[in-house]
């Protein structure tokens, strides 16, 4: 078979949604298409579950990788991937049905468009309200900006073609925004984006509200996410530099105000120093964003 969609799914002790995220991604779907779970070692029964739906169905692969996270998980996935185009989507969700055709029908209809971004149901998510075709550049500013970056911060409901893609991969030593540096990153190579009044993706919320709480090492990560977009943005875009580094100090205030613990603070600082050292940051700048405490 002939996949012209790819949809990518790391999994990991899911197998109380796996089932029903399978069914959503091969329901009412008209073009060729691959389903590809990436199962991260799990230890419950997600990898037999889905073995099972798979000897049920041509189009889906199902493969086991030592436990690495969700970022191995999805190269993985883009390094089987056979498809023009690529969806992500996480195990515990689900894609609304016709959704994959709808998204193929705009990247059909247009060769410069190379990312379709649809509806989210997540709470927080702002909705798309009308249908637009933006430049990659007008992208990326809206990827800065408070109004968009919920929209432009994750990969899930939106669809890539896997020529643009190329040899670009999730950073797996990131594990906090790695997500958002993905999509900056595919932004930057992209030519135009189109944001569609279609919902695509429904993103499932804990019904018991419980937080998986992840452990300092891992949200500071997050600094490092930011890092690396201020030297992607200082190569390829530098006219919006400064809202690089405005993303890198919000970042900051962000990890200051969820952790108290003092030597969790200490490492929130230092690794920021460290990295407004690396980029040269002015004083001056440090002081509008109300972040004295981070001059030497």
């Amino acid at each position: 078979m002939n996949a012209l969609i790819s949809v990518i799914v790391p999994a990991y002790n899911a197998e109380q949604y796996i089932e029903e995220c399978i069914v959503s991604v091969i329901s009412k779907v008209t073009y060729p298409l691959e389903v590809i779970i990436i199962d991260d070692s799990s230890t419950d029964r997600t990898y037999n579950l889905c073995k099972m739906i798979s000897n049920r169905e041509d189009n889906i692969l199902v493969c086991k990788i030592p436990h690495s996270g969700v970022s191995a998980a999805r190269n993985e996935g883009l390094r089987i991937a056979k498809g023009k185009y690529v969806v992500f989507c996480d195990a515990d969700d689900t894609l609304v049905a016709s959704s994959l055709d709808s998204m193929v029908h705009y990247l059909d209809s247009c060769e410069s468009i190379d990312l379709v971004v649809g509806n989210v149901m997540k709470r927080n998510t702002p909705l798309i309200i009308k249908n637009e075709t933006i430049s990659a550049d007008s992208a990326i500013k809206r990827f800065y900006s408070n109004d968009d970056s919920r929209l432009l911060g994750t990969v899930y409901g939106k669809m890539f073609r896997r020529d643009t893609i190329s040899s670009l991969r999730f950073n797996e030593n990131i594990s906090v925004g790695e997500d958002s540096l993905f999509l900056l990153s595919y932004l930057i190579k992209s030519n135009e984006i189109i944001f569609s009044t279609d919902l695509i993706y429904v993103h499932r919320i804990n019904p018991l509200g419980v937080i998986i709480s992840k452990h300092i090492h891992q949200y500071i990560t997050a600094l490092d996410a930011s890092s690396i977009m201020i030297e992607h943005i200082s190569k390829s875009k530098p006219l919006l530099l400064h809202d690089a580094y405005c993303d890198l100090f919000s970042v900051y205030k962000h990890l200051m105000n969820i952790f108290y613990k003092k030597e969790d603070r200490y490492l929130i600082i230092s690794k920021t120093k460290s990295i407004i050292s690396s980029h040269k940051l002015p004083h001056s700048f440090l002081e509008c964003c109300g972040c004295i405490e981070l001059i030497d």
